[in-house]
């Protein structure tokens, strides 16, 4: 028999380890995990949830029953009235080039001036409403993408009340600064450039008119490439409404090659989305109207028709018209709730699209996330275990609150 001892005796008293390599597949997620443009793709999971859903749409028919105001303001006061009917600036003016940006500016400014009271009574309420619910839906889609928290909509209408002006002033902090331009601009023309003597004199301080100018087209070139990032970064830092518009602003201008691709990825998960649910909304219209009237009568089935008129034009009366006026109402609730579905899907969109691009231009991290409650209890980090599976890390930074 042959001796099992080690050929060195020099390996005398040594164990052998034998060491196992098992092959791992490589898998989708693996390869696309460090990829920043993907996780655009994750828009529809945060933003069709009943929850979000819901803020959405009851943001929709706020903004809608502020919108019928103006059956109000037609009929206002003689002041008002007159306030709101000053006339647009000449065509030649307002439309003297060929530029999309500056046509959009030049008529953003002529509605500025001419209708004022409109803006002020119902643009900004719309705004405002539009921002509390867009954050609220920002900071709950956030807080699950890069920390894998659920939070319920009552905490997620309480984060953005407890920072109510901030929402707002982020909403229309640069419109105003625009319009505010646009303003001073039609006041010196009216006061300098009608009068004999001091057209002289506001000819000479043109310069001064240039700069307001220049201010509102960079302004206006800002929102229009990062503008859908301001809300999304009060609701991710949680900081005030000046910090939101530094963010943006600085982002649009570090990357606006990044930004705009990135946004058009975003754009086009929305469009997506809003084909797949305005064919599902399609499809339960055209089975409910079709499918419920096949045993019926010609004449009774005009109450389920979308038209509900016959052959000759006429009108249905009495309580057939009340049946086809609430089963209109149900189906036009079905396309509410699709579009509360993709403007739901557009905030969640627009909150992760401002996580990358944030770690794009300042190297933070997309699942470093401020937890008011965490700083409050001196707490530095807290890991959680996402839905699927992976760890995902959420920042709570200490500070004072906002």
């Amino acid at each position: 028999m042959s001796d099992p001892s080690p050929a060195n005796p020099s390996d005398q008293g040594k164990s052998t380890r034998i060491i196992t390599v098992k092959e791992s597949r490589l898998t989708l997620a693996d390869l696309l995990d460090d990829l920043l443009w993907p996780k655009l793709l994750r828009a529809p999971a945060l933003g069709i949830q009943p929850a979000r859903m819901g803020i959405a749409l009851f943001t929709l028919v706020l903004i809608g029953l502020i919108g019928s105001a103006n059956a109000w303001i037609s009929d206002a006061p003689p002041f008002l009235a007159t306030l709101a009917s000053l006339p647009l600036p000449p065509t030649e003016v307002a439309e003297y080039s060929e530029s999309t940006l500056a046509r959009t500016l030049s008529r953003f400014g002529a509605v500025v001036a001419s209708h004022p009271v409109e803006l002020i009574l119902q643009g900004v309420p719309m705004i405002a409403v539009l921002a509390v619910g867009w954050g609220a839906i920002s900071r709950m889609s956030a807080a699950e993408f890069a920390g894998g928290v659920r939070m319920s909509w009552p905490e997620g209408l309480g984060f953005v009340t407890s920072r109510l002006l901030s929402f707002i002033g982020t909403a229309i902090g640069a419109p105003a600064l625009i319009g505010m331009c646009c303003l001073l601009l039609a006041l010196a023309g009216f006061l300098f450039l009608q009068v004999p003597v001091l057209n002289v004199v506001g000819a000479v301080l043109f310069p001064i008119g240039l700069v307001l100018a220049l201010l509102a087209t960079l302004l206006t070139l800002g929102l229009v490439i990062g503008g859908h990032l301001l809300v999304p970064a009060m609701a991710c830092e949680g900081t005030d409404a000046i910090d939101a518009l530094q963010r943006t602003y600085a982002y649009a201008i570090a990357r606006p090659g990044r930004l705009v691709a990135y946004t058009l990825v975003m754009l086009a998960v929305v469009a997506l989305a809003a084909l797949v649910l305005g064919s599902i909304a399609t499809g339960v219209e055209f089975v409910a109207r079709n499918a419920t009237a096949a045993w019926m009568g010609d004449e009774s089935a005009r109450v389920l028709a979308s038209q509900a008129s016959g052959s000759a034009g006429e009108s249905l009366t009495g309580l057939r018209a009340v049946s086809a006026g609430i089963i209109n109402f149900w189906i036009g609730l079905v396309w509410m709730i699709c579009v509360a579905a993709v403007y739901s899907t557009f905030a969640a969109g627009s909150t992760v699209l401002y996580l990358i691009v944030r770690q794009v231009c300042d190297g933070q991290d997309w699942g470093e996330l401020w937890f008011p409650e965490n700083a409050d209890a001196g707490r530095d980090e807290l890991v959680s275990e996402a839905g699927d599976g992976h760890s995902a890390r959420a920042v709570a930074s200490v500070r004072d609150e906002p």
